[in-house]
């Protein structure tokens, strides 16, 4: 399988502070136009590419967003966002802190961001969450309150946020179904005015397409199709990221 590597496109050259042309899409990895629009800017990210200073981005959510591989799982799409962010970065180092865990609700994050993450001050902060409400059939209220009262936190302490969908999964999504609490996701990002990175609405599209296939037995073959969604799911999210800096710079 080809690498990550060989999935971006070639960089061109740059100064910094300029409007960068935006990352191509491999033609497997592509979905509706829609589930990329972005119109809410990273106006932090954007201060801080125009340094030389190295970008902080903190992590926060569950196993899909651990930086490293887990139990045997391919990596995950965060492990290939250094390489997916390169055309931004244009050769600045990527520092990632990740304090994703497995079975992290929404309200334990909620705590680690007072905690950890605004004292720190990074530049961006990747906030993955829904999943484990789903699982646990939350009301979406109680995990609403949760997120707004963290994104509110981050605002008020002047620090840039894009937030994560859950997964959608064939096999998982007919035991758990997590469309309840992606799409109140969606309105409180609206509300809140946040970049949101649909991967829910992304995967769901790929399935529905045909794109993976995730109906296999086969262990080996299993594991390559997660490996290259989480690249592709790595390419589009610094896509957006890139989008919502271009708008800042606007």
């Amino acid at each position: 399988m080809a690498s990550l590597l060989l999935l971006l496109p070639l960089l061109a050259f740059a100064l910094p502070g300029q409007a960068q042309p935006l990352l191509t899409m491999p033609e497997r990895c592509a979905s509706p136009d829609s589930l990329h629009y972005v119109d809410a800017p990273l106006h932090n990210l954007a201060a801080r590419l125009k340094t030389d200073e190295p970008v902080r981005l903190f992590v926060l959510g569950t196993s899909s967003s651990m930086r490293e591989a887990t139990h045997g799982l391919p990596r995950t799409y965060i492990a290939g966002l250094p390489e997916a962010l390169q055309p931004l970065l244009l050769g600045r180092s990527l520092d990632i802190v990740n304090l994703s865990q497995r079975m992290q609700s929404t309200q334990e994050m909620r705590r680690k961001i007072a905690t950890d993450i605004i004292p720190a001050r990074p530049d961006l902060v990747l906030w993955q969450t829904g999943a484990v409400e789903a699982g646990r059939q939350t009301d979406v209220n109680t995990f609403g309150e949760a997120l707004m009262d963290g994104l509110q936190a981050l605002r008020a302490a002047n620090i840039d946020v894009v937030l994560v969908g859950p997964q959608y999964r064939p096999r998982l999504s007919a035991l758990v179904d997590a469309r309840a609490i992606n799409n109140y996701m969606a309105l409180i990002a609206e509300r809140e005015n946040v970049p949101l990175f649909p991967r829910y609405e992304i995967m769901l599209y790929w399935s529905e397409n045909g794109r993976f296939d995730g109906s296999t037995n086969n262990t080996e073959l299993q594991m390559r199709e997660a490996e290259m969604q989480n690249r592709c799911l790595a390419l589009g999210l610094a896509q957006m990221i890139q989008r919502a800096v271009a708008m800042a710079r606007k």
